[in-house]
């Protein structure tokens, strides 16, 4: 005849307490695998009364381990002929100590990158892109350093910077909706499906303001910037290196440094404004593709939600 044993669970939400009162004579056969009876009842128990299969499945490994240990010591126990008190302070101790640890212990969360996540990860950067953008754009209204083009724009001043692709299109219209967007990602009134959904006509905006700037500054680059030159008739203000887009080869000034000293003033004109105008077009591309990418974001978070943790 075998022992008997109860097995008494007190449940707490995700958190299992064991406590195992264990009746069992010294004749007890170890290979009746009383460990793994036991585990089983408490697995069963645990599903039934609130911890997830998710739970126990994720700490399938302590819990193996904590039925090794059992195994062991109602073994060791009844080979060497303890009673049943021993034998019931054996499994009760390791049995409830290491449940109680496995079962507090959170699930690892996967790592997706969900909506919501994704829109606070492409808001935050929208932010440093719009700054470039704006400060790229104001100091080309200085070329050379110089502040005399300000009070002559339209004789000085290269005309796509006057057309403030950086500041408008890759500044504000980048800027307004990076607002929105990042606002997306964290837990308040627009982390949701209509948070999303306006996430997505902000995100146009976004496009359409990137692209403005991207295509402004792409033709600034060249046709080339406005500075005094020695021309037919003598020294004048102008574009030596304007150049129609559809006729653009390598042939344009860009690839040929050595006609970048026509310009005489203002000084390094043509190096300031290739970088200036680089460095837009380089923010406004990334701002460009990063607005797409939340259109497709956000119709995602509108369909399927934001991720949000339910509490």
């Amino acid at each position: 005849m075998h022992g008997s044993y109860d097995i008494e669970l007190v449940i707490i939400p995700c958190t299992v307490v064991v406590s195992t009162w264990a009746i069992i004579d010294q004749r007890f056969p170890v290979e009746h695998n009383l460990y793994g009876r036991v585990v089983f009842q408490l697995q069963s128990h645990w599903v039934i009364k609130g911890c997830s299969l998710e739970k126990v499945t994720a700490h399938s490994t302590s819990l193996r381990e904590m039925e090794f240990k059992l195994h062991s010591h109602v073994t060791h126990s009844v080979i060497s002929g303890a009673g049943a008190g021993h034998i019931k302070n054996q499994i009760s101790i390791p049995t409830t100590a290491q449940f109680l640890f496995i079962c507090s212990q959170p699930l690892a969360q996967p790592t997706i990158m969900c909506t919501g996540k994704c829109s606070k990860f492409i808001g935050i950067s929208l932010f440093p892109l719009a700054a470039i953008s704006i400060v790229c754009n104001v100091i080309q209204f200085f070329p050379g350093w110089k502040t005399e083009p300000v009070t002559k724009p339209s004789e000085q001043m290269t005309p796509e910077v006057i057309y403030l692709g950086g500041i408008i299109g890759g500044g504000i219209l980048v800027l307004i909706p990076a607002i929105h967007i990042q606002a997306t990602g964290r837990e308040g009134c627009c982390n949701n499906r209509c948070g999303m959904f306006l996430s997505i006509i902000f995100a146009a905006v976004g496009v359409v303001g990137s692209l403005y700037g991207f295509v402004i500054s792409l033709v600034g680059m060249v046709k080339g910037p406005q500075c005094r030159y020695i021309g037919l008739d003598g020294l004048k203000w102008g574009r030596p290196f304007y150049t129609e887009l559809e006729n653009f080869s390598k042939d344009n000034y860009l690839f040929n440094q050595d006609l970048w000293d026509i310009c005489l003033n203002p000084k390094d004109v043509v190096v300031f404004n290739v970088i200036l105008f680089s460095m837009v077009i380089a923010s406004t591309a990334i701002s460009l593709i990063l607005c797409g990418v939340q259109m497709i974001n956000g119709l995602s978070g509108c369909l399927f939600g934001t991720c949000r943790n339910k509490d």
